[in-house]
């Protein structure tokens, strides 16, 4: 009976130690220009980003093209 714990001991500890699915959507807000302002010229858009496991890049999409 020793022998079987001592064996299956390794195998409860690997499996315990697996990452659990992160199920939380990042956050991320626009700063400026604040909503609902119009613009008509080249801006710098400022937004903050946040989750729970933390970020790794934040991309802006305008009309179907990466814009950084």
């Amino acid at each position: 009976m020793k022998k079987l714990i001592l064996k299956l001991l390794p195998l409860l500890f690997i499996l315990s130690c697996e990452d659990k699915k992160d199920t939380t959507p990042p956050e991320v807000n626009i700063v400026s220009p604040i909503s609902g302002a119009t613009v008509n010229e080249a801006i710098t858009i400022t937004c903050m980003s946040t989750d729970n496991k933390g970020v790794e890049k934040v991309e802006l999409w305008v009309d179907a093209v990466n814009t950084g």
